[in-house]
């Protein structure tokens, strides 16, 4: 495949990345194909030679076969010295490895390898040690063999893995274009999933939310605590407080509490500090005691005091609807739609769109900081590793276990 264009082209351990102009159009599975068994030691030879870890490998083994002296008259020479000298060895024993590429041209298009154990050595090591060429090659035959099933997709947009690739730091670049000139950060990447997946893998996990919601309800234990949840909430039906009447009357002795009425039906308590609320959101009750000890200090608004009661209780609650909350409250459907309303301007709540799947209703408000739960608690069901199985894949993945050491087949040293 000859593309005669100047590629831009990145790699990491999870993906490689190739940028290609506009002209350029071909089916993605021929893709698969650009790689073959029959020449891939070739190729990757010659492609090894432009690679700094070439000239790295070769000064190791220079050194190692005491063709280069790091100590001379009992003084170290200093690195860039010994780069220079294991330069002009190369150019001695290799000179294809440092010729001009603009030579290359007419019968000379590709770089003689000598018979020399130090240029076999080293491109041996690179070959085998920093890359992974046998491996390589077993991929490649399963895949003509059709072991291993390639699949070329066409998206108008990169999906999620693709981000990290395209966002890939200079180390990972092939080429020597700058980051400013990069062609993989002009593309514009997906901020969120398509509307028809988001009802589907794109919805928050229900576990974690009734887990969040547990954990965010007051937890009440002696009056104390109850004034704090009451200061909260704003105010709390009596529906909604199972076994906390029963420390009412010691905090209603220290008019700490107010119980709310209509006509001869218990709604349900305030704090004595928004004993003032009542007469704002419910305008017909009546409430005892209709004064205190406490008096309150400032002047609000109704809207002031939607806005308080609700998000108080959308901090203690998890997703739920207008409708829901309204029956909840005792408030009107329409007082309480304004409020999520504010509320979402104001960036303190995240209201999805119709029918949405996270609580299957019309319309459901959430407080910001809830979504990140269902990233966190398939974390936390995850099976832990043993230290045993840990060490041994470090020993694998490092060529330390004894199945999978790298023993060297010749010597470096030169025949004298």
């Amino acid at each position: 495949m000859t593309f005669d264009f100047e590629l831009q082209a990145a790699a990491t351990d999870e993906g490689i990345v190739l940028s290609l102009g506009e002209k350029h159009s071909f089916p993605l599975e021929t893709v698969f194909a650009f790689l073959n068994v029959n020449t891939l030691r070739e190729v990757l030879t010659q492609a090894v030679l432009q690679a700094p870890m070439f000239m790295t490998r070769w000064r190791w083994n220079a050194s190692r076969a005491l063709a280069l002296l790091r100590f001379v008259g009992g003084k170290r020479v200093p690195p860039q010295i010994q780069r220079m000298r294991a330069e002009d060895l190369l150019a001695a024993v290799f000179p294809d490895a440092i010729a001009c590429q603009d030579n290359f041209q007419g019968a000379r298009t590709i770089r003689q390898i000598p018979d020399h154990p130090l240029a076999q050595e080293t491109i041996r090591d690179c070959l085998t040690e920093a890359m992974d060429l046998d491996g390589l090659i077993a991929v490649l035959e399963k895949i003509e063999r059709g072991a291993i099933a390639c699949l070329a997709v066409d998206t108008p947009m990169p999906s999620a893995f693709c981000h990290e690739i395209l966002n890939a730091n200079p180390y990972a670049f092939l080429d020597d274009a700058p980051l400013e000139e990069r062609r993989a950060r002009a593309v514009d990447m997906r901020r969120s999933l398509p509307p028809e997946l988001a009802g589907g893998m794109g919805a928050l996990d229900q576990s974690a939310i009734d887990q969040v919601s547990e954990e965010s309800w007051p937890v009440v234990r002696d009056a104390e605590e109850f004034h704090d949840a009451l200061l909260s909430l704003g105010w709390v039906p009596c529906e909604r407080m199972p076994g906390w009447d029963l420390l009412v009357p010691k905090l209603a002795a220290a008019g700490r509490v107010a119980t709310l009425w209509q006509g001869e039906t218990k709604l349900g308590w305030l704090a004595g500090e928004y004993r003032h609320y009542a007469g704002l959101l419910f305008p017909d009750a009546r409430i005892d005691p209709a004064t205190g000890p406490i008096d309150p200090t400032e002047q609000v608004e109704q809207e002031e005091v939607l806005n308080r009661v609700v998000l108080g209780w959308m901090e203690s609650i998890g997703p739920t609807t207008a409708r829901e909350l309204s029956l909840t409250l005792h408030l009107s459907e329409s007082d309480v739609q304004s409020t999520f309303l504010r509320l979402e301007s104001q960036g303190h709540l995240l209201c999805g769109p119709d029918q949405m799947s996270l609580a299957g209703i019309a319309r459901s408000g959430q407080r910001a900081p809830r979504s990140t739960r269902s990233v966190v608690l398939p974390r936390s069901m995850s099976r832990r590793l043993s230290c045993a199985f840990v060490a041994m894949t470090i020993k694998s993945t490092s060529n330390s276990a004894p199945a999978a050491r790298i023993h060297s087949t010749g010597s470096p040293l030169p025949n004298n």
